[in-house]
């Protein structure tokens, strides 16, 4: 039988996406009021990579990433995305979102995001969300997989995730990271 162990806390996360830059700093104020301070943001990039948002959001959108602080507990990880959704709700006019959040967690070995969006490579955790694995952290760098939305696979993404495991603090030498 295996011995168990309290789970590591995790490094919170969000991918923005927005209309305008009003919407991105009412976004900044917003999460960090929620789940404290934001310790990094990236770059913004064009999110000209799907039309799905369009018909809501409108045309010409913006991505970043935003990474916390704080770390987080992985059992509040299904709270976390019904807290952004009621985010996302109070930044919404006439019931159109003006802005779409999309949180996570990072650990040594992966980034995870959240969704309300099940499906064959998705992970069932509590009260209607699933997890889902989309990066690998294997010889120094994360890696993607099959499934990984093509935002998270630019050099962008890929150095802000390590930048933001950095932050937690931990070594790169550690064993349970090398593969």
């Amino acid at each position: 039988m295996g011995s168990i162990y309290p789970l590591h806390p995790l490094k919170l996360i969000c991918a923005i996406l927005y209309p305008t830059l009003l919407y991105l700093e009412e976004s900044f104020s917003l999460l960090s009021d929620t789940f404290g301070p934001i310790d990094s943001v990236s770059a913004s990039f064009p999110f000209d990579y799907s039309a799905y948002y369009e018909s809501e959001m409108g045309m010409g959108l913006t991505k970043c990433f935003v990474s916390f602080k704080n770390l987080v507990n992985p059992e509040q990880l299904a709270e976390i995305k019904h807290t952004t959704n009621k985010c996302e709700e109070k930044l919404a006019q006439m019931s159109l979102r003006k802005v779409n959040f999309d949180p996570g967690a990072l650990s040594l070995h992966n980034v995870i995001l959240l969704t309300t969006k099940n499906y064959t490579h998705r992970i069932p955790l509590q009260k209607g969300i699933y997890a889902e694995l989309t990066l690998m952290y294997t010889k120094g760098t994360f890696h993607f997989l099959p499934w990984t939305y093509p935002d998270y696979k630019t050099d962008l993404a890929i150095r802000f995730f390590e930048e933001a495991r950095n932050r937690m603090g931990l070594s790169r030498n550690n064993r349970m990271c090398q593969s």
